[in-house]
């Protein structure tokens, strides 16, 4: 993977991705599209996960179409407090991941999410669904 460098601290963010037996998630830090663009060109179609923590609280510069074509969530976790003054998540974030037919669990109004894997299903605690 190529080293990015920059003052734009958002892009040098870490992502992960953890795979257990058929459990996959990726956490994709604040990156931006630009970001996005680089680990689809290099790891294509093993970026496919169950569950995406989307970047940057749900920001209008993080999940574009091409990234969320190659990771094809389930479900994506958006993390941002409830009325704060960025207007996260964006109309187009949830546009794209509407458009994916992705289901959505969002922290500003559903403040816990707690998900948990046993390497087949993935458990939902506080909505009491199961992916």
């Amino acid at each position: 993977m190529p080293l990015f460098s920059g003052n734009d601290v958002n892009n040098t963010a870490i992502v992960l991705k953890m795979d257990y037996i058929k459990n996959s998630f990726l956490f994709s830090g604040d990156i931006e599209q630009k970001i996005e663009k680089e680990l689809v060109g290099y790891y294509g179609d093993g970026l496919r996960v169950n569950v995406l923590k989307t970047a940057h609280h749900g920001s209008k510069t993080s999940s574009s179409a091409d990234f969320l074509a190659n990771v094809q969530p389930q479900w994506a976790v958006v993390t941002c407090g409830r009325n704060n003054k960025y207007g996260h998540p964006s109309k187009e974030t949830l546009k794209n991941l509407a458009r994916f037919a992705i289901n959505v669990l969002r922290t500003d109004l559903s403040t816990d999410i707690k998900m948990v894997g046993d390497g087949q299903t993935i458990q939902i605690k506080n909505k009491n669904q199961s992916i």
